[in-house]
């Protein structure tokens, strides 16, 4: 805790003296900052002494501690007083009382009268200490409830309550100026640390993008900062219309400096009525939405971008044309097949819509009917629908068009890659598949492991094993497990989780479950079961659960 500051005042150096050392001030929470001969040397030095606490002589060369009390409060100080004199005069006590004084005590100072006069003076510090404590923290709960009235009516007020926009007038927080723009701000987490953000991390930057926004934007009185769902809202209340982007573009650049993280924001029409923000609301949404295809970590005008109707491709359109010549390029130098993928995409690229889920609908149709050309050529098979799920799932992931661009052109190039092989090619090869099978059922054998072993494109590798097998490779793996299964539980001691363990089962629960729907009975049951039938292993039941 701070100690109270003392200032001495008297014209006799003995009794200055005295004071010193009557008691130990330091026992009272005080230390003496500076002594002073006469009013005049007193007001001198009070700037610097800063003094919580005056002991002053009443009757002084050059003014009298009346004098000098009705000084401190009249300039506003909030300095205690405590006067001594060498006389007893009942109407100097009472004047100084009157004025605000603490005490009064005459020469020769008793130790005891001082020492009760100066914790006299500790509680009322305390007391006024405690009071504008009290006033400070009232002041700042009505400020911060000013400030949260003010953001939830922005909130609201951009979702079209017209009735915010009178709250807000009635609040006299809404400048006179030609423009109001509205202004959301997004956070490109996904960009940073491959999406592996802590959400002690997501808070802490959270905090310092509000506080950066805030403290730029407040003090400056350009606007409000308010937050809606995800995004950071901007107010902007301006009277050039290219003032709202110069002020978000610094505000980027700040968040970009200070907090090294990416930062988009999408800046609405300007309008010229309060009643209008949601107009402006709602365009600064379409805007973030086009850094899509744009680009993020930027600002985003709606006055300066276009968003197309999203449209499916024609049949008879340049898309299909190109996806035919494409296709016919299947097992040529990879050179010319880039280029007519990076042809195509870039066609698909002209007709995207500005948002993320027409674009990545409109591209997913492409290749899906990419892989449908493939299918009708003898290429590929015909795109199942759970592989196209899986597919779209991933387009869906990225964050920008040239992420997914990139990934749709990874996926084109590798199955023109694929060689088409001859039947007898075929069969020889899905021989040595099963082989492989029959020798690996109990690692963790999925699609993309066995098609990488065999150097094969994993749609291709499907397509192939499916017309040779008769069943699709997650059917037939199951199968050769359940087998094996069977045979560990009916020709040794092992237990169940011990045989779901030899034939590839993380755990003895997921292998139950599919021991049961594949033969009917669980594991336990099917052992313990003499008096029950022999289950036939030609009746597999629903073996496509993996």
């Amino acid at each position: 805790m701070a100690m109270i500051r003392v200032l001495l005042v008297d014209d006799e150096p003995l009794i200055l003296r005295g004071l010193r050392k009557l008691l130990d001030w330091r026992e009272f929470g005080m230390e003496i900052v500076g002594e002073a001969y006469d009013a005049e040397e007193m007001w001198s030095v009070m700037d610097e002494a800063r003094p919580d606490l005056l002991v002053c002589d009443i009757n002084m060369p050059g003014a009298s501690g009346i004098d000098v009390i009705r000084r401190l409060n009249e300039s506003g100080r909030p300095v205690k007083t405590l006067f001594i004199s060498a006389y007893r005069d009942f109407s100097y006590a009472q004047d100084a009382l009157r004025y605000g004084a603490v005490e009064y005590l005459v020469k020769p100072i008793d130790k005891h009268r001082l020492g009760e006069a100066l914790r006299k003076v500790v509680r009322l510090l305390d007391d006024q200490t405690a009071r504008l404590r009290d006033k400070e923290k009232a002041e700042r709960f009505e400020t911060r409830k000013r400030a949260e009235t003010i953001e939830e009516l922005l909130e609201r007020l951009t979702h079209g309550e017209k009735n915010a926009a009178t709250q807000l007038n009635e609040l006299g927080v809404i400048a006179r100026s030609n423009y109001l723009s509205v202004c959301f701000g997004e956070l490109e987490w996904e960009e940073e640390k491959g999406g592996r953000w802590r959400n002690q991390e997501r808070k802490l930057v959270d905090f310092a993008v509000e506080n950066v926004l805030s403290e730029s934007i407040l003090p400056s009185g350009i606007g409000f900062c308010f937050r809606r769902g995800q995004f950071y809202g901007l107010f902007f209340q301006h009277d050039q219309e290219e003032e709202a982007g110069r002020w978000a573009e610094e505000l980027r650049q700040k968040i970009e400096h200070y907090l090294k993280v990416p930062f988009t924001i999408g800046i609405g029409l300007p309008v010229s009525e309060l009643d209008n923000a949601e107009l402006s609301a709602r365009t600064a949404l379409k805007a973030l939405e086009a850094a899509y295809m744009h680009g993020r970590n930027r600002v985003i005008d709606a006055r300066h971008i276009s968003l197309p109707e999203e449209r499916k491709p024609d049949p008879a359109s340049g898309i299909s044309k190109a996806l035919e010549r494409l296709v016919k390029k299947a097992g040529e130098a990879s050179d010319e097949a880039d280029a007519a993928i990076k042809e195509l995409l870039e066609e698909v690229r002209s007709m995207a819509p500005g948002g993320k889920p027409g674009a990545v609908t409109l591209m997913y149709g492409i290749l899906e009917r990419f892989y449908q050309e493939l299918y009708e050529s003898g290429r590929a098979r015909e795109l199942e629908e759970a592989e196209g799920r899986k597919l779209l799932e991933r387009m869906s992931g990225f964050r920008t068009f040239e992420s997914m661009f990139r990934f749709v052109a990874e996926q084109m190039a590798s199955a023109l890659r694929q060689p088409a092989l001859p039947d007898g090619c075929e069969r020889q090869q899905t021989q040595r598949i099963i082989a492989y099978v029959e020798e690996h059922y109990r690692e963790n054998l999925t699609l993309e492991v066995i098609s990488a072993h065999f150097y094969m494109n994993a749609y291709y590798f499907s397509s192939v094993f499916k017309k040779r097998v008769g069943e699709n490779f997650k059917a037939y793996l199951t199968k050769v497990r359940m087998k094996h299964a069977l045979r560990l539980l009916t020709t040794s001691e092992k237990m169940v989780y011990e045989i779901a363990e030899e034939v590839g089962y993380p755990n003895a629960r997921q292998f139950s479950r599919m021991f049961k729907k594949y033969y009917g009975q669980f594991p336990q049951d099917y052992r313990s079961g003499g008096e029950a039938e022999a289950l036939s292993e030609e009746d597999p039941g629903d073996a496509d659960d993996q």
